[in-house]
Formats: C-alpha cells, sequence, structure tokens
C-alpha cells in the first residue's frame, strides 16, 4: 500500500479526483493524509486524515506580536509552538500484511 500526503487540503482533494480516474480509492489502494484540516478536507470522499492546527490560536498569536513590533520596533524571529492533533479518518488504512 502506497502512503502519501499532502501539505494542504486543496492538493489533495486534486489528488483524489485523480486516483478516482485512475480507478484506485482510498484507504484501499493508498492511505492519504493531509498537513491541514482545512474546510475543503471536509468535502472530499471519503473523509481526509488530517492535522488539525489551532487557526484561531496561530492568528490571535500573529496580531499580538504585531503589535509588539509595532510599539517596540522590529524585533528578531520568534518560534512558538501550538498544539495539533491528528484526526484519524475514513482516508487511512492499515499496511496489507
Amino acid at each position: 500500500m502506497h502512503r502519501l500526503i499532502a501539505y494542504s487540503s486543496t492538493p489533495l482533494i486534486g489528488l483524489l479526483h485523480r486516483l478516482t480516474l485512475l480507478g484506485r480509492t482510498a484507504p484501499r489502494d493508498v492511505s492519504l493524509a493531509c498537513a491541514d484540516d482545512l474546510s475543503a478536507s471536509g468535502l472530499a470522499m471519503p473523509d481526509v486524515t488530517a492535522l488539525h492546527v489551532p487557526a484561531a490560536e496561530a492568528g490571535r498569536r500573529a496580531v499580538q506580536r504585531l503589535l509588539e513590533c509595532v510599539a517596540s520596533g522590529p524585533a528578531g524571529a520568534t518560534h512558538q509552538r501550538l498544539p495539533v492533533e491528528l484526526l484519524a479518518r475514513a482516508s487511512t488504512g492499515r499496511p496489507a500484511a
């Protein structure tokens, strides 16, 4: 069984379409996942396994950082970690024995 991970749900939708044209299905022939859980992944059949990133929290932190830079001048790059959650759905399956 092949395994594919798309960076975002948009190209994953195209990949699902192409697999359908080739007579392939997930998860029978290939396990699929994407690195975002945007609304487009909810349009796919089957439901796509995805990483859920808290977008609202990421946006809040970005605006907070921007306001800090405006108030005190440009600063060096910072790194922040956000919790992510793997949402296992119908597009992934166990490898064949």
